[in-house]
């Protein structure tokens, strides 16, 4: 009956995609995204073998398997305690609200870290009979739809450049295989796609109710899956929303004054509001994984900086945590295949920096810096990045923890590569530099099919 469920659901969602307007895009034929979706699916179902089948006593280490196994008793309770389920389902920080917590206490992960992911698999699980697998196929059509829109959304926010768009967004390994699976990071990528889609739709159209719903639902499943997130997102955000109608001359400056306020005011909360202590926050986040690591064997633990609750610490922290999240897992340190997989996605972003050195081009520069959207990715990218550095030690949690940044991170070191600069200087470049513009040109002209 699984496998009758799950075939019947790709089949809808094949016939949405070839359907729906939604999924209509110039350059793009209905065909290629069926693709990527058929190429996600393989991604989806592979993680779940191996969660399922690879890893010792899943049930207990695999948080996919725990979410999922989670669900059930939320999902329950439509038929047991249906004001409970909708309590549970619509409110947040509900651990200690007294006749919920029998309900809690039958669940293992439910936290508020974990808690929207088990909502939205205690959903899913109305229309999937309680198969795992059909969760999966949830989950990717779930995040295509968030990369169509966040495709559709960089689209409308910076013109041509559709190769580095097309790249960037469907084909970064790591995205593809971490947000193709039932856990947080296709959450994300549906979130962030509705939310910015619809956000920008709000912003430079009319704010219409499907607009408004998607827009709520976007930044609520942001603000509430992966909670770090919010404070990134913050400053980044504003600055996006401020920037749109600015002078693209002062794009740089409006980012710059409010990141720089943002983090002035919230690394000082504490002297006003002493359990707002955002230095002492990623301190305990620091030493949480280091207890964690101490008592399961970790294969992929790496060297780090212990960090310090005060302002000096976090400065000293910074480089270190900076060059272990972007540059960790390297070659030399592969145990498994999913580390060589991400080993190698390193060496690709290295390639990536040195065409960018190789091929500078000050012009085009200061021309993509007046794009909101470039600004954007940069600022969240490196946040992100000084983030998961300064408080996770472990190289195969470092690479989870990053997929919600390379989509963006990706689009913005491949805009800065000057391809014929590049072909210049490295003459044996040119005929494969030669076929991408051909093919950046069939994207225009909405010929890639021929």
């Amino acid at each position: 009956m699984e496998i009758v469920l799950a075939i019947s659901y790709t089949a809808l969602f094949i016939y949405l995609i070839f359907k729906l307007s939604f999924f209509r895009i110039h350059g793009l034929p209905r065909k290629f995204i069926t693709g990527v979706f058929f190429l996600k699916l393989l991604c989806g179902l592979a993680l779940a073998f191996l969660y399922k089948y690879h890893y010792p006593e899943p049930e207990k280490y695999a948080d996919t398997i725990k979410y999922f196994n989670d669900s059930k008793v939320l999902y329950e309770l439509i038929y047991t305690d249906p004001l409970a389920f909708f309590e549970l389902l619509f409110t947040v920080n509900n651990e200690s609200i007294l006749h919920l917590e029998y309900y809690l206490h039958l669940m293992d992960w439910w936290t508020f870290e974990s808690q929207t992911i088990i909502k939205v698999n205690a959903l899913m699980r109305i229309f999937s009979g309680g198969f795992y697998f059909v969760h999966v196929v949830f989950f990717v059509f779930l995040s295509l739809i968030g990369l169509v829109a966040f495709y559709k959304f960089l689209n409308k926010v910076i013109p041509g450049h559709l190769l580095c768009k097309y790249v960037s967004v469907f084909f970064v390994p790591s995205v593809l295989f971490w947000g193709s699976g039932a856990l947080k990071e296709g959450v994300f990528i549906f979130a962030n796609g509705v939310f910015f889609y619809s956000l920008y739709e709000i912003l430079t159209k009319r704010a219409t109710l499907l607009r408004l719903l998607t827009c709520i639902l976007g930044l609520y499943l942001l603000m509430f899956n992966q909670y770090y997130l919010v404070a990134l997102l913050v400053p980044c955000l504003v600055a996006f929303v401020i920037t749109t109608y600015a002078n693209p001359k002062r794009v740089g400056w409006f980012f710059s004054a409010i990141s720089i306020g943002y983090w002035l005011i919230v690394l000082n909360a504490y002297r006003i509001f002493p359990k707002y202590d955002f230095i002492k926050s990623l301190y305990k986040k620091q030493q949480h994984f280091i207890g964690y690591t101490s008592d399961v064997d970790v294969a992929s633990l790496i060297d780090y900086k212990v960090l310090k609750p005060t302002f000096l610490s976090l400065v000293e922290c910074t480089p270190t945590a900076f060059f272990n999240s972007i540059l960790r897992p390297h070659i030399m340190e592969i145990k498994n295949a999913l580390m060589l997989m991400a080993a190698l996605e390193n060496m690709l972003y290295i390639i990536l920096f040195m065409a960018i050195i190789i091929s500078f081009n000050k012009a085009r520069f200061r021309r993509l810096f007046r794009f909101p959207i470039i600004q954007f990715s940069i600022y969240f990218s490196v946040l992100l990045f000084l983030l998961i550095g300064l408080v996770v030690p472990v190289a195969g949690a470092i690479v989870r923890y990053k997929v919600p940044l390379l989509i963006y991170w990706t689009f913005v070191l491949m805009m800065m590569v000057d391809p014929q600069k590049l072909s210049a200087r490295i003459g044996v470049l040119k005929p494969i530099i030669s076929y991408f513009y051909k093919i950046e040109v069939k994207l225009k002209k909405g010929t890639f099919s021929h």
